[in-house]
């Protein structure tokens, strides 16, 4: 963590030489970790690096761990990006690509929403996003659950994002019904709304 701190005070940008090594290191099992650190201590990073940090998410077996490779991305990324190239590893992936993809939804979720607030038996909206800071005395990003109300962010962002947001829906459902294979029918049934009213009216 010294090290990467001290990285991140002078980083000045990656090379191309650079991006290609790290996309490298994302493919092999033990190198992947110093990237998704790596990633993790800088402001931001190139978009060169965005895909091979999701597909990381994606083939990694142990679902506990994928969310280090997504909560860079989801700090620098717009969500609609995010899930973009998730969805194109679905449509296009083999059976364990589409339930590594699922497993990863699980994390890559809007950043832009609106939050019920209770009250004094009083229930309130806010409208706002999740901001994720860079803790001095830490010396790391908190993801932890930081919610900044701003009524004018939202107005701009949430319907690219709920568009985003259907069209998972829309593209997991499809899969759903298309395919025979139980596991995958499981795996997305994890990810579809509970209750009919959660769904998009269309």
């Amino acid at each position: 963590p010294q090290v990467l701190n001290q990285f991140r005070m002078q980083f000045k940008g990656f090379s191309e030489t650079d991006i290609e090594t790290l996309k490298a290191f994302l493919l092999d099992d033990d190198k992947k970790w110093f990237v998704a650190d790596l990633l993790d201590h800088l402001r931001e990073f190139p978009r060169d690096l965005l895909r091979p940090m999701l597909y990381s998410a994606v083939i990694e077996p142990d679902a506990s761990f994928n969310n280090e490779f997504i909560k860079p991305c989801r700090r620098v990324f717009d969500f609609a990006e995010i899930q973009k190239i998730l969805l194109d590893i679905f449509q296009n992936g083999s059976k364990d690509e589409k339930i590594g993809v699922l497993k990863a939804l699980y994390w890559a979720r809007p950043t832009v929403y609106s939050l019920q607030v209770h009250s004094g038996g009083k229930v309130t909206e806010q409208q706002g996003y999740d901001v994720f800071g860079w803790d001095d005395e830490l010396k790391s990003y908190n993801y932890d659950f930081n919610f900044v109300e701003d009524k004018s962010i939202f107005e701009r962002e949430h319907q690219s994002q709920q568009t985003a947001y259907k069209e998972q829906l829309k593209v997991i459902l499809s899969e759903f019904y298309k395919t025979n294979d139980i596991e995958l029918k499981y795996q997305i049934a994890l990810r579809l709304p509970k209750e009919l009213n959660d769904y998009p009216n269309e």
